[in-house]
């Protein structure tokens, strides 16, 4: 029948892209400003891509895993508001910023579709 002659290939995972972000939070003066509420959005569309906390010194390092593909990402939007971080209340306003990202792996062609990282200083604007 000739079967034998076909190769199925199978295989197995799901289609996932990683971002890794690296960030520090501090006030005007260069101060950490920890337990801080950021959001990650994609500046392509300005969707949101997750939500994350600083630790108690201002900084947070994780990697965010997604289960699509980030579409040429090239950067993030990256926003403080104040009504996500009661603790804080009446000291800084609402503000964003812009991040570059790098291209830390390309697609593989398959399931994985790419590794970035954004690494950045955040310095939220004082409420006077």
């Amino acid at each position: 029948m000739g079967f034998s002659g076909c190769v199925l290939r199978v295989e197995y995972g799901a289609p996932h892209s990683n971002l890794k972000v690296k960030a520090r939070v501090v006030d005007q003066g260069g101060s950490p400003v920890g337990n801080t509420r950021l959001v990650i959005k994609n500046q392509k569309d300005n969707s949101v891509l997750r939500d994350l906390e600083t630790e108690s010194d201002g900084t947070v390092s994780k990697v965010l895993y997604f289960s699509h593909e980030l579409a040429n990402f090239s950067g993030a939007n990256v926003v403080y508001y104040e009504k996500d971080n009661p603790q804080h209340s009446g000291k800084f306003l609402d503000d964003s910023i812009s991040v570059k990202a790098n291209t830390v792996s390309k697609s593989d062609g398959s399931w994985f579709y790419g590794e970035f990282d954004i690494d950045f200083t955040f310095k939220l604007k004082e409420r006077r």
